[in-house]
This record gives structure tokens, sequence and C-alpha cells, in this order.
């Protein structure tokens, strides 16, 4: 019986549900503020570069949604395959390398298989080293540094973040660059949109309104609650993960740092996968095409020299960048 790897999955029925009713948000919003201030409409004759803007950021808003939301975040099993083609030629000669093959859920054979690789290798190390990497809770492979199964998805994901409810995927390695861009224009459009209701509610004393101002500003007032209590969260969430990329750090390593193996014994302000801010920066901004990174613990040495103060020497010559 063949193996269906589009299924629909409850998962994924809830996403389609999510993600219609933001859409929804997205005009019922600035819709509502145009029946509310019939008089905007006027305006927007007068200075129709200020809506056009406003309908520019409100369109760049939706489509970074669904450009997100379909992105991969880069799974294991992906970077497996790359892997194993990239490194087939030269494991047949390497004598220094022990592969070590551990069985494989029934799904994820077959995909193996059906891509032309027999076999995954599961886990890599030099004779002689103790440290063993970790494998799939679920499936049984090799599990990178980073990466995390996510019990949504059905599937390991490479810098696992967290999965996101509202785009209906998780966000990892390949896709957070294209979320930080999602909350940076979905925080200026609310910050837009509050400013509009604002606006409208402080004209509503001018007269201008057709029916009740009461009415109007009680309409008006509990959309804007509802709006600022929305945006704040934007901000917050927004300056988080601004600071998630400046110390290439991942939500789930800051929520369950100590319950991760290889960060346990990692100082509390040590960032052992931090390059600098600039270098962090770069690579989250510029690095489109290698998300499939197989990350690694830098040496004891490099992790006590970043355990170290910064002093006015190390500022000079750009150690923290």
């Amino acid at each position: 019986m063949p193996i269906d790897f589009n299924r629909s999955t409850p998962a994924k029925r809830s996403s389609w549900r999510w993600q219609a009713s933001i859409v929804i948000l997205h005009v019922v919003l600035p819709g509502a503020l145009f029946l509310l201030d019939p008089q905007l409409i006027q305006e927007t004759c007068l200075q129709p570069w200020y809506t056009a803007l406003y309908l520019l950021i409100l369109i760049m808003t939706i489509s970074q949604y669904f450009y997100t939301a379909r992105s991969s975040p880069g799974y294991v099993l992906d970077a497996l395959e790359d892997m194993y083609r990239a490194q087939e030629a030269i494991m047949k000669n390497a004598k220094d390398v022990v592969v070590r093959i551990l069985p494989m859920d029934e799904e994820h054979h077959a995909r193996a298989q059906g891509k032309g690789i027999p076999y995954m290798p599961v886990a890599t190390r030099s004779p002689g080293s103790s440290r063993s990497n970790s494998t799939c809770c679920q499936f049984h492979y090799w599990q990178p540094l980073r990466s995390k199964y996510c019990y949504d998805c059905g599937k390991c994901v490479l810098g696992f973040d967290h999965h996101c409810v509202w785009l209906g995927t998780c966000i990892g390695e390949g896709n957070h660059c294209r979320y930080w861009w999602y909350l940076f224009v979905e925080t200026a459009l609310g910050i837009w949109t509050a400013v509009m209701y604002i606006e409208s509610f402080t004209k509503s004393g001018s007269g201008r309104f057709h029916g009740s101002i009461m009415l109007h500003n009680g309409l008006v007032t509990l959309v804007l609650i509802i709006l600022l209590i929305g945006l704040i969260f934007l901000i917050i969430l927004l300056c988080f993960h601004s600071y998630l990329v400046a110390t290439n750090q991942t939500t789930y390593e800051i929520i369950r740092k100590r319950r991760i193996p290889y960060l346990r014994n990692i100082p509390a302000r040590v960032h052992p996968f931090s390059k600098g801010l600039v270098r962090n920066i770069y690579s989250f901004c510029c690095s489109f095409n290698d998300y499939h990174v197989i990350h690694n613990l830098p040496p004891v040495e490099e992790l006590e020299a970043k355990s170290r103060p910064y002093t006015l020497r190390d500022i000079l010559t750009c150690r923290c960048c």
C-alpha cells in the first residue's frame, strides 16, 4: 500500500482554519474603520497615497504570512539525504569513521528508498570518541544538535525554535528569517492601524459622523483595546526574536536549557553558537540557501573565552561582533 506523505492531519486542518481567520481579521479591522468613519473615504480621494501605502503594507503582510506558512523549516531527514549524497563517495574510502545504522520508521524508510537511499547514516563518530549523538525519539535516526522532533508536524526540525499555531508550521533553521520579517511587517501594520483608530476616536467630537457619537466611540474603543493588546504582544515577540537573532539562540533552547543535554554544562551567560553580533545577523539574514546546517559545539577553549567579561580592548577589537 503506497504511503501518502501529504495526507491530511488534524494539525493541518486546524492550520487552515487559523489562516482563514488571520486573513479575515486583516480585512475586517481596516474595513470596520471605513464603516465607522464615512468621511475617511472622502479623505482617501483627497490623499490617495496615504491609503494606497497602507493597503500596500496590508498586502505585503498577508503575502509574507503565507510565504512563511508555506516555507520549510528545514527537516533532519532532508539534511541526512543531502549529507548522504555529498559524502557517499568519501565514506566508501574512509577508514576512521564508523557509521551505525538504526531501524527507521516505515514511512521514513520508504521515503529514503523512494529517493534512492537504501540506508541512512544515523550516527557518525571517530574511533576512541566517547561522545555519541542523540537519535530521534520517534524514528530513531540521527538527530543533530539544535534539532527536535515536533509532535504537531510529525518530523524532526533543524534549528527548532517553536511550532507556530498561527502559521500552522514549525519555525526552524529554514524559515526563521522569514518569520522575523513577518513579525516586522505585522507590527508596522498594527501600529499604523492603531494610529488610524486613535485619529478616528479623537475626531469623533467634531460632529462629522452619522448616527450616535456614543455608539461610534464605544465600537472604536472596543476595537482599539483589542488591537493594542495584540500590538503589545507583537512588539514583545519581535523584540524577543531580535534578541535570539543577535545571540544565535532559539526559543526552545532558552525555555528548556537545563533539559537539553548539550547545554546543561554551559554557563548561563554563554551563548555557545554565537559568532558575534554582526556575523550572527549576517548568517541569519544572508544564508538563504544554507539552512541544512549541522551545528557543532565549539571547543572548550572557545567556550571559556566567551565566558570572560568584555573589556575595553575586546570592544575596540570587535570581539563582541
